[in-house]
Formats: C-alpha cells, structure tokens, sequence
C-alpha cells in the first residue's frame, strides 16, 4: 500500500473483514436482483414468440442478449447501490486523486 494510504487518519484499513462485508454485499445483490427482471423480459420474449411466430433462429440469440443487457443494467445499479450503502463502521466513498503536475 502506498504511504500516503495508511498515514490518512480519515481511511480504514481494508481489513478481510471489511472486504468480506463489501464483497457479500456485492455477490448476493448481483445474484438475487437480476432475476425478477430476467424473468419478466424471459416471459415477454416467450409470450411474443408464441403471438408472432419469430423465427428460430433469431430466438436462439435473443434470450442470451437481452440477458447481457439486462445483467450489465442491474449491476451498474448494484454498484451504485452498495456504494450507497452505510455498512456498520463504514461507508464507501469515491474520493477525487490529487493531480499531480507534469
């Protein structure tokens, strides 16, 4: 770690404690939360199909990316939400570096 890191008084250190915290904060969040919207765009998809009679082929693709899409959507939302979020003796927070002159 840097010198400058560990000499702020105004950081924790990241303790495996406290990586452990963000990242089940993090995991559980992206597994659980994309599937209400998984399966709701899945039924749209499937009730389509069987109205309109999409081709195969096209089918074959469009579960695989509207679930990129939407997976890529709810992460971007997970990580903002546990940024957001005020764990029990910290928060996370984005902190602007100090540009260094050339």
């Amino acid at each position: 770690m840097s010198t400058s890191f560990t000499n702020n008084t105004n950081f924790l250190e990241p303790t495996y404690k406290r990586v452990f915290v963000v990242w089940w904060a993090l995991l559980w969040r992206s597994v659980l939360w994309p599937i209400g919207p998984g399966v709701a765009v899945a039924f749209i998809e499937a009730f389509i199909e069987a109205r309109i009679g999409i081709p195969d082929a096209i089918m074959r693709y469009l579960p695989f990316i509207s679930g990129v899409i939407i997976g890529l959507l709810v992460e971007m939302y997970v990580i903002r939400s546990v940024l957001r979020k005020r764990f029990r003796e910290f928060s996370i927070r984005l902190v602007p570096c100090e540009v260094k002159p050339n």
